[in-house]
C-alpha cells in the first residue's frame, strides 16, 4: 500500500481517483476522499519516493471545503506555478464543472479563489446523466465532470483529457 491513513485523517471513505506527480524533487498523490458530515475533497500527499509511504500534506483538502471535488490533478504552468485542476460535482451543482486554482509552491494552500474552466454540459457530445434515476420526486438536469488531466503538446497546445457521459454510456474527451 501506498497510504494508509491514520485514526485522525479527516478522510473515511471512497478513497479514489490517485494521481502520483513528481514536484520539487518529491511525489505527490492527489487523491479524493470523504467523510459524514464532510463534502468529498481532493488532499494532497507527499513522500519522498513514489511508491511512498505518502503522508497529508496538510490537515484538510486542498479542494474548498463547501464544495463537493473529486478528481484533483496537478498542473504546472509555463512559468512553473502550481494549479490544482478538479471537478466541482454534479451532486451539487448538477452541471459538473472543472475548476483550476492556483496552490502555493509547496503544495500547501490555495492562492486566491477557483477558477471556472467550463461546465459539461458545454461540450457538444455529453449527454444528460440519469442520475439521480428517473422518478425521483425531484429531477434536475444532471450532467458529469470526471478526470480532468492536462498534458501539453510538443507544439505547445495545452490539451485537457477529461470524462463524462455520452451517446453509448461513460467517455473521455478532450
Amino acid at each position: 500500500p501506498a497510504f494508509r491513513p491514520t485514526n485522525n485523517f479527516w478522510g473515511k471513505e471512497n478513497f479514489w481517483a490517485p494521481e502520483v506527480h513528481k514536484f520539487n524533487e518529491k511525489f505527490y498523490m492527489f487523491a479524493t476522499f470523504i467523510a459524514e458530515k464532510r463534502y468529498r475533497g481532493t488532499q494532497i500527499l507527499i513522500a519522498d519516493e513514489v511508491f511512498g509511504p505518502y503522508i497529508p500534506l496538510t490537515e484538510e483538502p486542498v479542494t474548498p471545503t463547501d464544495w463537493q471535488c473529486l478528481d484533483g490533478t496537478l498542473h504546472v504552468d509555463e512559468d512553473g506555478n502550481p494549479w490544482i485542476v478538479f471537478c466541482h460535482e454534479w451532486v451539487q451543482i448538477h452541471n459538473g464543472s472543472v475548476c483550476a486554482m492556483r496552490l502555493t509552491s509547496n503544495l500547501k494552500e490555495a492562492v486566491g479563489q477557483p477558477v471556472f474552466l467550463f461546465n459539461a454540459s458545454e461540450a457538444a457530445w455529453v449527454k444528460e446523466s440519469e442520475w439521480p434515476e428517473k422518478g425521483s420526486k425531484f429531477r434536475f438536469p444532471t450532467y458529469v465532470t470526471d478526470g480532468p488531466f492536462l498534458h501539453r503538446l510538443k507544439n505547445g497546445l495545452l490539451i485537457m483529457l477529461w470524462s463524462s457521459i455520452g451517446a453509448k454510456g461513460y467517455a473521455m474527451g478532450v
